[in-house]
């Protein structure tokens, strides 16, 4: 099966012309896009850090006092060689 797209046949420097304007009308509306993001975000984030300069900061929970630090854990272990890890359990 064969798709066949039809299309303007543009040729030389002309479809160089219209691909380098596409390029450039894309880029003009994301720098705008950008723009109006950015135009929106600056007052909202402005408005954001004031109150969080004016509301009142949280109190300080006292510290827990921490466990018996006496308590020693005990176990046993072993070192293994290689020759140990090769036998089987």
């Amino acid at each position: 099966m064969q798709v066949q797209v039809r299309s303007i046949h543009l040729k030389g420097w002309l479809a160089i012309l219209v691909a380098v304007s596409i390029f450039f009308a894309v880029a003009i509306g994301l720098a705008i896009l950008a723009f109006g993001v950015f135009l929106f975000l600056l007052p909202a984030l402005a408005i954001a850090s004031v109150l969080y300069y004016l509301l009142p900061r949280p109190k300080l929970r006292p510290q827990a006092t921490p466990r018996s630090r006496g308590e020693i854990i005990d176990g046993t272990y072993r070192v293994l060689d290689e020759a140990d890890s090769e036998e089987p359990r």
